[in-house]
């Protein structure tokens, strides 16, 4: 028996629409807790067109907007929506 280990590199994956551009630079719009945007500067590590890799920036469980228009600035707040076909939250009583 042979075991061949290769290296590989892991990346973070979002959709494509996540990506962001203001002054000729790649930004991530990531969610915070208090439904503030924050723009991460990232290093996209490669893309097949519909997701990016992204090699330095963000981490697995950031919670990211996606096709966020060019209005809306750093520190803006917004209101997230769940993506189609995940429960929003509990219906208030």
């Amino acid at each position: 028996n042979v075991v061949l280990m290769i290296p590989a590199t892991s990346f973070v994956e979002v959709p494509a629409s996540a990506l962001v551009s203001r002054d000729k630079k790649s930004f991530i719009a990531t969610v915070q807790p208090d439904s503030h945007v924050k723009l991460q500067p990232v290093e996209v590590a490669g893309t097949d067109g519909k997701v990016l890799r992204i090699g330095k920036g963000i981490a697995v469980g950031d919670t990211v907007a996606l096709n966020l228009p060019a209005s809306v600035a750093d520190g803006a707040r917004i209101s997230p929506t769940p993506p189609p076909g995940t429960p929003g939250p509990p219906a208030a009583k």
